[in-house]
């Protein structure tokens, strides 16, 4: 096993507008996608430099602004990510620098032992960027084993915006809320990247005194079930084949996942919902990790679709979704056009599971390093930005 151990720097980035479906989950450079190995019931912890943000005078309100964005992630039924805070800490550097391995001559930066959240007064990198999340992980495997988060107090003023009558973004232009802005970089912490979906807290646009991150979205919710599912709720992982022709009014379509159940029943969505999704026509169980769906493609639009999943959880419908997971390019279609491709289910469930959501090109500054033993790969995020 490669365990070289690379580091993926995060930050909010000044994008143009991104047309996707849904979260976006971190991947390393191998593919793998980026979580923490943790199983239920063990915590994620974390350490805070409490003094280092001297905007807040008083230590206590401003721990509590912070575990109340661990615990807005914490808090999703659905999955099992739960952190521990191991107190504060006069620590104002992440990781720990020593001679590369490969070349004993030049020293490199490697992961400590804490999870740090620090604020920096005299702040290293870009000055438009508010808040940048380095995830340690490895390679091969997408491990996280650790995560630390820095915090731009030079450029930026820090608040605890409780009541939004005290701030006013067009006057406090450069005041961000300490809760709204770690409880997105949470995000990043447990393997989020910026997501598409406007009004989530993994979006990566909101203006100064913004406070609507500290709520998660459905889409935030999503992901984090993704990525730390309770057992027995499902999830998509890939399809195959991707591909298949309009005309086929026998078309199989084998989905691997987790936590299929045999009352679970596909459908193929032009959006990441069950609003306007056709149902396939027969659903086959085959096991926990699989099941094949036969659909009639014969009068469905040619594009790309969502792979939808609904079964009965605990008494109640539960989705999995994979946007942009499936294609459907022209073909043959019959001269008998009086019925239409499989049942219309409407729904309002927002959008869900995937592991590749970015569909469009996106413009922004990034800047990527490399530096021996590890990976840096930085955005921007300025004072409009969260």
């Amino acid at each position: 096993m490669n365990t070289r151990l690379f580091m993926y720097t995060l930050t909010f980035v000044v994008m143009f507008h991104l047309f996707a479906f849904s979260y976006v989950v971190e991947k390393s450079e191998s593919g793998a996608t980026l979580r923490w190995f943790i199983q239920p019931g063990d915590r994620v912890e974390y350490s805070v430099n409490l003094a280092s943000c001297t905007d807040i005078t008083d230590p206590n309100a401003l721990l509590n602004a912070i575990q109340n964005s661990f615990n807005a992630w914490e808090s999703v039924e659905e999955s099992f990510i739960a952190f521990r805070y191991m107190g504060d800490t006069t620590l104002t550097e992440i990781g720990e620098e020593a001679p590369c391995a490969d070349n004993p001559t030049n020293t490199c930066l490697y992961p400590d032992s804490v999870s740090l959240l620090v604020w920096l007064s005299t702040w290293p990198y870009d000055p438009t960027v508010i808040g940048l999340t380095t995830n340690w992980y490895y390679v091969d495997s997408g491990e996280i084993i650790s995560s630390d988060i820095e915090f731009n107090m030079q450029h930026y003023t820090w608040r605890i915006i409780n009541d939004p009558l005290t701030c006013n973004p067009q006057v406090d232009t450069d005041v961000v809320d300490v809760q709204n802005i770690v409880t997105h970089e949470i995000g990043h912490f447990i393997g989020l990247d910026h997501t598409p979906v406007e009004g989530a807290t993994m979006y990566y646009a909101s203006p100064p005194c913004d406070t609507e991150k500290r709520t998660l979205h459905q889409d935030d919710i999503d992901g984090v079930v993704f990525l730390y599912p309770v057992s027995n709720y499902p999830v998509i992982e890939r399809v195959d084949p991707y591909q298949g022709s309009r005309g086929e009014n026998t078309f199989t379509l084998d989905i691997y996942g987790k936590n299929f159940s045999s009352d679970a029943v596909a459908y193929l969505s032009p959006q990441a919902s069950l609003e306007g999704a056709h149902q396939a026509a027969e659903t086959r169980y085959i096991n926990q990790g699989h099941i094949q769906a036969l659909f009639n493609l014969t009068y469905m639009d040619t594009g790309t679709y969502t792979v939808i999943i609904e079964q009965v959880v605990n008494g109640s419908p539960q989705h999995a979704y994979l946007p942009d997971a499936f294609q459907i390019v022209s073909g043959n279609i019959p001269v008998d056009d009086t019925q239409d491709a499989g049942g219309c289910t409407c729904s309002t469930t927002p959008s869900g599971y995937s592991l590749w959501a970015l569909k469009e090109f996106v413009i922004s500054f990034i800047v990527l390093f490399f530096f021996s033993q590890r990976s840096k790969k930085r955005g921007r995020y300025d004072n409009k930005l969260t």
